[in-house]
């Protein structure tokens, strides 16, 4: 009895300091490497995009020298510049909301990590309280 106690508790414990942490530390990994990639992607959307905008408005523009469509560039103007601007709030809100996932996640991390070294904590105080 006392030594399948002993092994077992011996296995929690290797387990738990040992296997649970780099179990946690790849799924952070995992997570911290989607967000860089989510990221990424983001940004370049948004660089592509303002690289259209920035060609539509020089063809615009050179349209505008010669004097046609003076009103409707305005127009143009105004409408994608609205849409830049939500686009870039889009990505901001994705950007925060990303990073408020993977702080969620580092925080569970060591709250249950804390936590399971006070749990293996009390399991030795009362491992030791059997034979005192």
């Amino acid at each position: 009895m006392f030594l399948f106690f002993f092994m077992s508790f011996f296995f929690f414990q290797c387990f738990f300091f040992f296997m649970l942490p780099f179990f946690f530390f790849l799924f952070l990994f995992i997570l911290k490497f989607l967000f860089f990639f989510f990221q990424c992607f983001f940004v370049f959307m948004l660089f592509s995009f303002c690289m259209f905008l920035f060609f539509f408005f020089l063809f615009l523009f050179i349209l505008k020298f010669l004097f046609i469509l003076k009103f409707l560039f305005f127009l143009m103007l105004l409408f994608f510049l609205m849409l830049l601007f939500f686009l870039m709030l889009l990505f901001f809100l994705m950007l925060l909301f990303f990073l408020m996932l993977l702080f969620f996640f580092q925080a569970c991390f060591f709250f249950s990590f804390f936590l399971g070294k006070l749990y293996s904590f009390i399991l030795y105080v009362r491992f030791l309280d059997l034979f005192m």
